[in-house]
């Protein structure tokens, strides 16, 4: 009897990706060739950006994007002068999100009427405290049924 075939997983390029996966990929990409460039490894880049070995690992294997915060710290350790400087596309799929904002619904096992809402989108701070103040009477209502 003939084994069965395995399905192959699809190629990378016939998967679809958003801009954050993209900078994620090039992120990793360039923090590997960084290291064998300057003879570093991960602790040593870890150390020197004063960042868990564990955070950096990420970065190399595209998991996760760092904060500015620590961007910045890897950058520096890196001998450039800034998180843009290293990750220059990282702004410009900032941008990209402020004009496509996000919207998440998800239904609640259990609650047929109710739903997790994640919203990131870019508002003026009196816009965010109606949503929060209809957010907080809403849960209030809830709480008195």
């Amino acid at each position: 009897m003939p084994k069965p075939k395995m399905l192959a997983p699809p190629a990378p390029h016939d998967v679809p990706m958003d801009s954050r996966e993209l900078v994620k990929q090039e992120l990793a990409r360039k923090l590997q060739h960084l290291l064998v460039q300057r003879e570093m490894n991960q602790s040593d880049l870890a150390r020197a950006a004063k960042l868990p070995r564990e955070l950096i690992s990420t970065y190399i294997r595209g998991r996760s994007l760092p904060t500015p915060v620590s961007l910045q710290r890897i950058a520096k350790a890196l001998g450039f002068k800034s998180g843009e400087e290293l990750l220059p596309t990282l702004r410009a799929m900032q941008s990209e999100n402020e004009q496509h904002p996000s919207l998440d619904m998800k239904a609640i096992h259990g609650r047929p009427n109710q739903v997790w809402l994640r919203i990131n989108q870019a508002v003026p701070l009196t816009v965010a405290a109606q949503i929060m103040q209809i957010l907080t009477e809403n849960a209030n209502r809830e709480a008195a049924d």
